[in-house]
């Protein structure tokens, strides 16, 4: 082997070295997985007769959304969520499929989520802030801004995120009053019997990558009561960035060079 081609060759090592570094670092995107996705809300009762009321369990798997990740600079990750209204269903098991399609109809209509009115409930992150707590894991509290029932306001959301095989996992739970957000808490027998104000939502949503390398800034989902236009299927595909390609293109060359010499 003479010096020009071994020159060739240690070029063509540091620029695949180089090529790699640039795929796997900096920001990358996932999109959330409803199929491995879900969310669960839980109301207590209120009432001088609460007692002889229920305690409700709703779960939905109508999740969308991106999530972006900086391991170098957590503070730079982000996260856009919707949930669908209309995909929440009762799931207690202990009532009667009456009683069940009775709360059903009772948390759609305009006396609670109004569903017809606001069907989408979004989540933006405007600040995240945490540590790594393992080699695969964060605990963070992400603040930002959650719009329900056509209400906006800041909240904290506790989250534990955790890389896996298949892509992202982040899971956690908040409580919410429902009057902070214009909803008025269901009550019968002249409010004797009723749902209680807090209620407390736990969380656990798979986001898979989006592409094969570093972010290129995908579409933000929908927001707002049902009106926005985005979408939440931002560009996937190899990496393009043009650092990328031009560091390929160079080993190409460069091997051309070595087949043309030999």
């Amino acid at each position: 082997m003479n010096i020009q081609n071994s020159k060739i060759i240690h070029e063509a090592l540091f620029l695949i070295l180089l090529t790699t570094r640039m795929v796997s670092a900096g920001p990358r995107s996932y999109k959330i997985a409803p199929e491995g996705s879900q969310l669960e809300v839980f109301t207590g009762k209120a009432g001088a007769f609460k007692g002889m009321g229920h305690n409700h369990h709703f779960v939905t798997k109508g999740l969308e959304g991106l999530i972006r990740v900086d391991k170098e600079s957590v503070g730079k990750s982000s996260i856009e969520l919707a949930i669908d209204t209309g995909s929440l269903r009762i799931a207690d098991d202990q009532m009667s499929e009456s009683d069940r399609s009775t709360v059903q109809k009772n948390m759609e209509s305009g006396k609670v989520l109004d569903i017809r009115n606001f069907p989408r409930i979004t989540f933006k992150s405007s600040s995240v802030k945490g540590q790594a707590a393992s080699e695969t894991t964060f605990d963070l509290v992400i603040n930002g801004n959650l719009e329900l029932h056509g209400v906006s306001r800041a909240i904290d959301l506790p989250v534990k995120a955790e890389f896996i095989a298949s892509g992202l996992r982040t899971t956690g739970e908040v409580e919410l009053n429902q009057t902070d957000f214009g909803i008025s808490p269901f009550r019968a027998f002249m409010g004797t019997v009723g749902v209680a104000d807090t209620v407390r939502i736990q969380f656990d949503v798979l986001a898979t990558p989006l592409g094969g390398g570093i972010d290129r800034g995908e579409a933000p989902i929908r927001t707002g009561g049902g009106t926005g236009t985005g979408d939440a299927t931002g560009g996937a595909g190899e990496d393009d960035s043009g650092g990328g390609l031009e560091a390929k293109d160079r080993i190409r060359q460069l091997l051309e060079q070595r087949r043309s010499r030999d």
